[in-house]
């Protein structure tokens, strides 16, 4: 993407920043919901949907001019006190279910839906593009619970 890029050059991670924040927080579609003043539940909320952190929201929130620098610095203190004393935890983005491929779905109804051919043709396994399409597998799941302490 640049030539003689160093690794760690500052202004070309700046722009990988703002190119990553623009592809998953669209100004335009996330601005309206932001909150203005410093709302956890609402923050923790919009995580779950658009899949980013609370962190992010906040750092796209002050990018946008949505919060000032002052309120931003606050939400970021607070949301470090919250956290180290428990009240309020802002949780990792999990089973995030990403966008669904459209064009994956109208290539599958155009070939009459032939699961195993469209895996086969792509490389993968049936699970993945059934994963893929959003159909669930009759399979068991593997998930790893934490042992009680």
């Amino acid at each position: 993407m640049h030539r003689n890029a160093q690794p760690g050059d500052v202004r070309h991670e700046r722009e990988a920043d703002q190119f990553a924040a623009e592809f998953l927080m669209a100004a335009a579609r996330i601005e309206p919901t932001l909150p203005r003043r410093i709302d956890f539940t609402r923050l923790i909320s919009l995580q779950s949907y658009w899949g980013v952190s609370v962190e992010a929201l906040l750092s796209r929130s002050r990018e946008l001019g949505v919060m000032s620098d002052p309120t931003h610095r606050r939400a970021r203190i607070k949301r470090n006190e919250l956290r180290k004393h428990g009240v309020v935890r802002t949780y990792d983005v999990v089973n995030f279910p990403g966008e669904r491929p459209q064009l994956l779905l109208r290539a599958a109804a155009a070939c009459g839906d032939p699961i195993a051919a469209l895996a086969g043709e792509l490389a993968w396994s049936t699970a993945k593009v059934e994963g893929l399409l959003g159909r669930s597998s009759d399979r068991p799941r593997l998930t790893l619970v934490p042992a009680d302490e």
